[in-house]
This record gives C-alpha cells, structure tokens and sequence, in this order.
C-alpha cells in the first residue's frame, strides 16, 4: 500500500511502519537503534496548520524471521516529518 494510491484515511491515527529512506534515515540519527535499523514505527496525524504529519516513535529492525524489533523511543528527540517524505514507500 502506497499513500500515493490510498491517501491519509488507512494511515489517520494509526501506527505504521516505513522503510528508513535516506530522507528518513538523515533525521533519526540520534535515535536509539538506529546502527541496526531498516525501518521507523510512525503515527499519523492531522496538524491545523500543517496538514497530514507522521511521528517517527522509533526505530525499527525487520528480521528474517517476519519479526519487528522495536528499539527503544528517543527520550531527547521528537521528529516530525511530511507525509511527503514517505508518499511513495
């Protein structure tokens, strides 16, 4: 599923996960976990002023096995980012 086909609707206030693209990958430097990371867990929202925004909450490691690991949430950081960056993952 690709929010360029789908738009906002399965993505508003939901949890998703993303593949770490070099534009995500450039902002989630400082997170936990990031060394082993090939993916972000965001949530989806709608910002009055912004529009349709995306919380990075983690960094995530997709095993072999068909597991998620979730690493631990940025305890300093808070990353938003534009649907944009993600439209066509």
């Amino acid at each position: 599923m690709k929010y360029t086909e789908t738009g906002f609707r399965p993505l508003y206030h939901k949890y998703c996960i993303f593949p770490l693209s070099e534009t995500i990958r450039d902002v989630v430097k400082e997170y936990p976990g990031y060394d082993y990371a090939n993916g972000v867990l965001t949530y989806g929202y709608i910002d009055r002023e912004t529009g349709f925004r995306l919380e990075i909450l983690c960094c995530v490691q997709y095993t072999d096995s068909d597991h998620y690991l979730l690493s631990n949430p940025s305890k300093d950081v808070r990353t938003v980012i534009q649907i944009g960056a993600v439209a066509d993952e």
